[in-house]
């Protein structure tokens, strides 16, 4: 019992369907790209770097530990969003509402903060 369960998961593994390295609900990701809009996510530790987000709905989302780096936020809606230790560099965050964002220990260097 114990070998088919390593194997099914080294199957989803290979596949792409299960990501022992990521925390990133995929659904929710998922719900991301296909709507721009996923507001209470949990999207701890995704990588979207250079993903155009821009007026995304992430209020309330969970983005900690998440790699935007270069992502385009333009007019996203961020507040109330756990940004703790997320990569934000080159990020473009001009008119993005970030009010009750919590930006503890988040990378914002070269990010466009206009």
């Amino acid at each position: 019992m114990k070998l088919g369960i390593l194997t099914t998961t080294a199957l989803l593994i290979v596949l792409g369907l299960a990501d022992p390295g990521s925390a990133a609900n995929r659904q929710h990701l998922r719900r991301l790209l296909d709507t721009n809009e996923c507001s209470r996510c949990d999207l701890r530790d995704a990588d979207l770097r250079n993903t155009d987000l821009e007026n995304a709905d992430l209020d309330g989302a969970d983005l900690e530990g998440a790699d935007l780096a270069g992502a385009r936020l333009r007019g996203a809606n961020l507040q109330n969003a756990n940004l703790v230790n997320t990569n934000l560099r080159d990020a473009d965050l001009r008119r993005a509402r970030l009010s009750r964002a919590n930006l503890e220990q988040a990378d914002l260097g070269g990010a466009d903060l206009e």
